[in-house]
């Protein structure tokens, strides 16, 4: 079963805007390299579910890791009224995400893991450490 849903889309545990049937539908997995999905879908009349294969929204499809998401990064219409669809892991999201744990050597995968580990640990609060205010000053999301 592929879903395909909204681009802020943060429940993935239900069926999305609408559950396609694609002509085909391929996942690249190269190891430590790429994880892309490559779709065909059918463009049929001017109300149909292939307007939601737009940029940016994510597409759920099985794989033989289990289901996984992938965003659309870019579409392309052809001629005999079929659309390719073309989307990466939504693990690259990530990779647009600059943090200076990056920054100095970690791996995107560490600094990531830092990242949660912090905002989860008791001692976190959003707010600033001086004034408590949620970004008054400047100083948001500070251990204290």
């Amino acid at each position: 079963m592929i879903s395909v849903y909204d681009s802020r889309e943060t429940d993935f545990n239900h069926n999305g805007l609408y559950i396609i049937t694609p002509i085909s539908c391929y996942v690249t997995e190269e190891l430590n390299g790429t994880f892309e999905l490559e779709m065909t879908y059918p463009i049929e009349c001017p109300f149909s579910r292939w307007r939601a294969l737009e940029e940016g929204n994510i597409i759920k499809a099985p794989t033989p890791r289990g289901s996984q998401l992938f965003r659309i990064y870019k579409t392309v219409k052809h001629m005999d009224m079929r659309l390719a669809a073309y989307a990466r892991h939504i693990f690259y999201d990530a990779s647009s995400n600059n943090t200076t744990a990056a920054g100095n050597g970690l791996h995107p995968d560490a600094a990531i893991k830092m990242l949660y580990a912090q905002a989860d640990s008791p001692g976190y609060r959003g707010g600033c450490q001086r004034c408590g205010d949620k970004g008054a000053c400047g100083e948001v999301g500070k251990k204290i």
